[in-house]
């Protein structure tokens, strides 16, 4: 184990700011592997860098639009954008409320950043523009892993995946039992036969 003071000529900065915040126990370096195997050095280039944020923003614009376009067709009433702001928000058809979605266009390497980004967005969008009430609901381009979509539904975030099939369909039980199976409507198996006020 290393003395304090080899840890202070080690991460100056970091043993200071243990000790003025109050800390009297042992301090100790941590390292973390990097993750995602080993770093390269090539670097995009500016012109790169732009056709890839110009394709992901065409992608996003296209999403929404058939997002908007679906809910309408499924009887969702009050379809609106928000520009500089919330993707959509629309009323449910039975009229059980009204629903704030977020869109993310997911890849490998995003994941984790889009799934908080879309968290932090939705519930940021609720409390400036919606109200209380108002369900939120991730809607993503590609599946994500069951702990980040339980994750997300124990903060009252429904999941939906757009599918090969161009529709989005609904991921655990919160955006089933808020949409079925799908904005259409079509009851889970979990839920055929069920009463919709039940819950």
């Amino acid at each position: 184990m290393r003395s304090i003071a080899s840890l202070g000529r080690a991460h100056p900065q970091r043993c200071k700011n243990a000790r003025s915040s109050g800390y009297r126990g042992p301090l100790r370096q941590t390292s973390r592997p990097p993750r995602g195997g080993p770093v390269t050095e090539r670097r995009t280039t500016p012109e790169e860098t732009n056709a890839l944020q110009e394709k992901a923003n065409q992608q996003h614009y296209r999403t929404v639009a058939r997002l908007a376009a679906l809910l309408e067709a499924a009887g969702w009433r009050e379809v609106q954008e928000i520009p500089a702001a919330l993707d959509l928000w629309a009323k449910h058809p039975d009229g059980r409320g009204r629903v704030i979605f977020e869109v993310k266009s997911l890849t490998d390497a995003n994941e984790v950043h889009q799934c908080r980004a879309a968290l932090a967005q939705l519930l940021e969008y609720r409390f400036f523009y919606g109200s209380k009430g108002d369900g939120l609901c991730a809607v993503l381009t590609a599946p994500i892993p069951d702990r980040r979509r339980a994750l997300l539904e124990e903060l009252g975030v429904a999941v939906m995946v757009f599918g090969e099939d161009g529709m989005p369909a609904s991921v655990g039980r919160l955006a089933t039992a808020w949409f079925g199976r799908d904005l259409l409507g079509t009851p889970s198996s979990a839920n055929t036969g069920e009463s919709q006020g039940s819950e």
